[in-house]
């Protein structure tokens, strides 16, 4: 009965964390900002950024930083029943990470990363179609700016945003931190699609969310 009740408290515990990611805020593009695709001027009012460092990280069709957390149980005298439980906790993350993973796409950011997530909302609609992710090496204290390429730099486009949908081919993120809540960012970011290459440029700030 006590090895069932820590389970429980377990999965409560994580499932309840990852829903409470989800309150976490991002920011509407200014109409000063610059997007482009191909060569394309895009709507900026259709999209929002925000950034995540800390530890941090965010799942690519989820605006919010993702928190899950699993409690470490106090083990138990009987090296048996300990045992069981330690490995019963690890499955769980285990089958928790892959479950966030297929219904909210990969995971980008995490320990000294910098995440930077683009999100376009058509006209009319509510739900996000098409996430850009950029993670870099956060910038190390005292530093204010940065630039960056592969492999310190990660890219991925999503849409639907779930699921990969290009790879990144090369790129160069720019970075420089305004003050204390906003990053201001001068991205070219080329992808290979399954039609060819899909060039993507960006000059705009992103809210920083932090734990």
């Amino acid at each position: 009965m006590e090895f069932r009740t820590s389970w429980a408290a377990a999965v409560g515990a994580a499932l309840f964390a990852f829903v409470l990611s989800g309150c976490a805020a991002s920011r509407r593009l200014p109409e000063t900002s610059r997007l482009t695709a191909d060569g394309h001027a895009l709507d900026v009012r259709q999209w929002e950024a925000m950034a995540v460092e800390g530890g941090n990280h965010i799942h690519s069709g989820r605006g919010a930083a993702c928190h899950v957390l699993i409690p470490d149980f106090p083990l138990d005298a009987d090296p048996r029943r300990a045992e069981a439980l330690a490995s019963a906790v690890s499955t769980l993350k285990d089958t928790v990470e892959a479950m966030i993973i297929q219904t909210s796409g990969p995971a980008y950011g995490g320990p000294d990363r910098c995440l930077i997530r683009l999100a376009r909302f058509p006209p009319g609609e509510g739900v996000e179609d098409v996430v850009l992710l950029m993670e870099i090496p956060r910038l190390a204290e005292g530093a204010s700016e940065g630039a960056f390429s592969p492999p310190q730099l990660r890219a991925g486009y999503h849409s639907p945003t779930h699921e990969p949908s290009a790879a990144l081919e090369s790129g160069t993120v720019r970075v420089r931190r305004r003050d204390g809540s906003r990053l201001e960012v001068d991205a070219v970011l080329v992808f290979r699609r399954a039609g060819g290459l899909y060039a993507v440029e960006g000059r705009f700030e992103a809210a920083l969310v932090r734990p």
